[in-house]
């Protein structure tokens, strides 16, 4: 799962922040560019702002279908994929998905087993 934002015109990789004056982003950037300062990793530029403004921010995430579920992809490592089922916990237990926090159910899976795979965005603010 991760976060894109449009602004200026151009779309950066985000991170959206709840603080007590509001909604703030962090802009990142793998090179310098005006407005960005140093950020806390070697080789990563970082800008924030108020989310009024960006033009966009959207919120991306891999989904799939696993035996009949629908599922977003977690993690991958190798040729497994870690999903979390979308549905109810008993569904989702009956499939043999662990539950890992309330309302959250996550298994590994073999990548190939996983169909129709795909990102999907759902518009967060613009």
């Amino acid at each position: 799962m991760s976060w894109r934002a449009r602004v200026e015109g151009e779309e950066h990789r985000a991170a959206p922040e709840l603080r007590a004056d509001g909604w703030w982003v962090w802009l990142l950037s793998p090179s310098e560019r005006p407005g960005f300062v140093p950020g806390p990793a070697a080789g990563e530029w970082v800008r924030e702002l108020p989310l009024a403004g960006c033009e966009v921010l959207v919120h991306l995430r891999r989904v799939g279908t696993w035996r009949g579920a629908d599922c977003a992809v977690v993690d991958e490592r190798g040729t497994e994929l870690l999903l979390q089922h979308l549905g109810t916990g008993a569904p989702a237990r009956a499939l043999g998905f662990e539950q890992v926090e309330r309302g959250v159910h996550r298994r590994w899976v073999p990548a190939d087993e996983v169909r129709g795979v795909r990102e999907e965005q759902t518009l967060a603010a613009g």
